[in-house]
């Protein structure tokens, strides 16, 4: 859903979505989703108009507050953030850092590996297997 309002230039729906989508049920036509503090009132019903515009398929998209729904996009990507944090914090390299930099912490963590999706065909091999 997310490339799909990319593809389309959909800044604003895609990034209500990141942030304010808790879904509880997505399927082939339908996303029902719990709403994150600040969800606009008619997120629900711009997202299944633009859905059905771009797809040229019905969507019932409907939100509902009874039921908690996963993280969001940004929930899910804070948490990772985090999580990556934590672990260069306990790396024994940073705390003999922090052992001669007192107050010194890390701050932001980058994932430098290379992705598939970006790489160019010269850079995988005959011999690689990709699936």
């Amino acid at each position: 859903m997310i490339e799909l309002l990319q593809d389309r230039s959909d800044v604003m729906l895609k990034g209500q979505v990141i942030n304010f989508v808790r879904p509880i049920k997505f399927t082939d036509g339908e996303l029902l989703f719990s709403p994150a503090p600040g969800t606009p009132a008619d997120l629900g019903a711009k997202l299944g108009r633009r859905l059905r515009e771009i797809t040229g398929k019905p969507w019932q998209v409907s939100m509902s507050s009874d039921v908690e729904g996963g993280p969001t996009i940004a929930e899910m990507r804070m948490s990772r953030k985090a999580a990556m944090i934590a672990a260069a914090e306990n790396h024994p390299v940073v705390q003999k850092i922090k052992e001669v930099f007192a107050g010194a912490s890390v701050r932001e963590v980058r994932d430098l590996s290379p992705d598939i999706e970006n790489m160019i065909p010269e850079d995988i091999s005959e011999g690689d297997d990709i699936e």
